[in-house]
């Protein structure tokens, strides 16, 4: 400013015939426009510089958030944010925002300018090196471009759909994030483009996002959850880029995320306006340790998606890796929204030195309590979330399932009552944290059922989520399944499903008839709004002992919708989805059983699971209505004969039905209905129960081999008198 300036004020001062004389009102205005024109000159120069986000692996759960979160920050630090995605319609689909004729419109339309979603391969290095190239050239070869990195790039621990077409760990945790690195080493990552490498604020930033364990593969979980070597691949990626790092100090610095089990949404995402709809209100405890010796129980993606974003413009982040978990907090002080007020009050402190003089490289990093997500959700038009936390509180359990474990609990009411708040009872279902399951996918799938039953009376009340994705709500109707009254055995089974049901004073044949009819019943209901349970079991019946809301007490309902299959989906997201029931109850052109073995497992088509014996597998037949037809026919069968109350007794029962006499009931009972019992003995079941309430044929019919020859629940139900 002063070298332009000097000029002018030197011809000013020869001019004047005297130093001390007040320069006249046009001197004064030429210097103050000679001033604004110099500022100008250094303002167009310093815009020169371009600063972009690149986002790879943006159409995943993280990947989007990170996106969000980038574009919407009121501070814009990127100029531009190219998600890189496999397919550019699907991500435009997730990622674009739609202008509604709201006053958010304007802000959708700026958003969009800035986002760019671009279609590369990442397992081929020439094809994310073309794509580089074009980003780094869009603003000509004289422009300086400073560009961060976010790569999100992976895949499921064990086999799953996400495997399909050549997409294993190998491929994606090691190969296609070490093409990235190359790549963006080579091209993006010079001199050209290193704004000033003495400020490392300014430096470009790879920030990739790797898992809790990477260094602990020797020791539990871990050994398991590597078993096909994806915690080896991203481990070997995180050293490549440490490596190259060290190589290229004065281009770039990088920043390794390790979260442990995912949580929070998005599982699916319309546009940016509503990518943030796991957005909590709810606070979190977010927990960061340097290195690899934390265990975080799990992890928020919300959060995630936040420290990427601090990271980038954090120099206390620079060259570091540490693990991140959530869980749930007091609700610590908000942050104000700026891009370093997540590490505002974090502090790496490193350990005291040892007594050997060297230096421990263990550290921590203290994050308080923040609120997750730095987006106000009313500008976003954001949904919001259905039950606030702190109205909830969680109980004693009194169930669990191969996904979900329930809990007894209370829900506060939002309006007070004579000055007091008061409490509805409820039960919750929480996701369990099961190594190499996709439980996030299956927690949707269930949600969306159920949200399509939330006024269906054959399923249990559902309310709604609590907190981000934490608890699905249900109300309460009892907590006796028809599971514990079988546990009760011979002597106690009806006896408890009298008490359940209200009716101490029914024969067992007549509380066998209102059972299996409320069952049939609810079932129907269910299946005629388009969904099969798949899943019809006695842990899965729930008898309800209370009414709430319109659904009545003194009836079988279903629960557990987490096997459902929503046929309004189409045939081709169910197949993808993939089959998953028990073999026990399941219908028989769903799936195929070679070889020989006692007994079944739970079965599922894309899960790793163990079986001993025969080997079970899916037709990958779209289900019908059918399905739950037979799955009701097995229930009743094990509910009318006590020699089935066993779990061991039913399987074994099932298998001999497949093995030995084709599916065939009759076949079956014409032998004498034999049943394994303990210690290798065998019997033969008890039909007096059955046949004093005139259900046999019906249980027969309910269970034909022929899906076409089978009736349905709402046939069977008519024939119950």
């Amino acid at each position: 400013m002063r070298s332009a300036a000097a000029p002018s004020l030197k011809a000013t001062s020869s001019s004047s015939s005297s130093s001390s004389r007040r320069p006249s009102r046009r001197e004064r205005r030429r210097r103050a426009v000679a001033v604004a024109s110099t500022n100008e000159t250094e303002t167009k120069e310093e815009d020169q510089t371009k600063r972009i986000a690149i986002v790879f692996g943006a159409t995943g759960g993280v990947g989007q958030l990170v996106c969000a979160k980038l574009l919407l920050d009121e501070n814009r630090r990127y100029d531009v944010v190219h998600a890189m995605c496999r397919n550019k319609e699907t991500g435009e689909a997730k990622l674009k925002t739609k202008n509604n004729a709201s006053s958010a419109s304007s802000s959708s339309s700026s958003t969009n300018a800035r986002l760019r979603v671009t279609e590369v391969d990442v397992r081929e290095e020439k094809d994310v090196e073309k794509v580089l190239d074009a980003i780094m050239t869009e603003g000509g070869e004289e422009a300086k471009v400073v560009v961060d990195i976010v790569c999100c790039l992976g895949t499921t621990a064990f086999p799953s759909q996400r495997w399909k077409e050549n997409n294993g760990p190998e491929q994606t945790d090691d190969i296609a994030t070490a093409n990235v690195i190359r790549a963006a080493r080579k091209i993006c990552f010079n001199e050209r483009n290193t704004s000033d490498t003495n400020n490392n604020n300014d430096k470009s930033r790879f920030v990739l996002i790797s898992s809790v364990g990477v260094t602990r593969t020797d020791s539990m979980p871990y050994v398991i959850l590597n078993l096909f070597g994806v915690l080896k691949y991203k481990r070997k990626s995180e050293k490549y880029l440490e490596q190259t790092q060290k190589e290229n100090d004065d281009t770039f610095d990088y920043t390794i995320v390790r979260p442990g089990r995912l949580t929070d949404g998005p599982y699916t995402s319309y546009d940016l306006n509503t990518l943030l709809k796991a957005t909590s209100s709810e606070r979190r405890q977010v927990e960061i340790k340097l290195g690899d010796d934390f265990d975080p129980q799990e992890t928020s993606r919300i959060a995630v998606a936040d420290c990427v974003a601090f990271s980038l413009a954090s120099d206390l982040a620079r060259n570091k890796a540490f693990v991140i978990g959530t869980k749930e907090g007091d609700g610590g002080p908000e942050r104000d929204g700026k891009n370093s007020s997540f590490f505002a009050s974090c502090s790496f402190a490193a350990k005291k030195s040892s007594p050997s003089g060297k230096s421990s490289s263990k550290c921590s990093l203290k994050v308080h309590a923040f609120q997750l997500g730095s987006v106000d959700q009313d500008e976003l038009n954001a949904p919001k979330i259905d039950i606030s936390l702190t109205r909830v509180k969680k109980g004693v359990k009194i169930g669990e399932g191969a996904f979900g474990s329930v809990f007894l609990g209370e829900l506060k009411d939002e309006t007070k009552k004579g000055g007091k708040t008061t409490t509805t009872r409820v039960v919750l279902k929480s996701m369990n944290k099961k190594m190499g399951r996709d439980v996030d996918s299956f927690y949707q799938d269930e949600l969306n059922v159920l949200n399509r039953l939330k006024n269906n009376d054959g399923a249990a009340p559902f309310i709604g989520v609590a907190g981000a994705n934490v608890y699905l709500v249900f109300g309460y109707q009892g907590s006796t399944t028809l599971e514990t009254c079988l546990r009760k055995g011979e002597n106690g089974c009806f006896e408890e499903v009298k008490r359940a049901m209200g009716e101490p004073k029914a024969t067992d044949a007549e509380i066998l008839k209102l059972g299996a009819k409320t069952l049939l019943e609810s079932v129907g209901k269910v299946n005629a709004a388009s969904i099969i349970h798949r899943d019809v079991k006695p842990a899965n019946i729930l008898i309800a002992e209370e009414s709430y809301g319109k659904s009545s007490a003194k009836r079988f309902v279903m629960i557990d919708a987490g096997a459902a299959c929503d046929l309004k989906i189409g045939k081709k997201r169910i197949l993808e989805s993939g089959a998953i029931f028990d073999p026990t109850y399941g219908a028989p052109e769903q799936f195929e059983t070679t070889g020989s073995g006692y007994g079944f497992g739970g079965m599922t088509k894309n899960l790793l699971g163990v079986n001993f014996g025969a080997k079970i597998s899916s037709t990958g037949e779209v289900p019908t209505e059918k399905f739950d037809s037979y799955s009701c026919g097995m229930t009743l069968l094990r509910f009318a004969v006590p020699q089935l109350y066993s779990e061991t007794s039913m399987s074994s029962m099932r298998t001999s039905l497949i093995q030995t006499y084709g599916n065939d009931l009759r076949k079956w009972r014409e032998d004498g209905a034999p049943v394994k019992g303990a210690l290798f003995t065998q019997t033969s079941c008890d039909f007096a129960v059955l046949d004093e309430a005139n259900m046999w044929d019906v249980v027969c019919d309910l269970c034909e081999n022929d899906p076409r020859k089978r009736i349905n629940v709402k046939q069977a139900a008519k024939r119950i008198k």
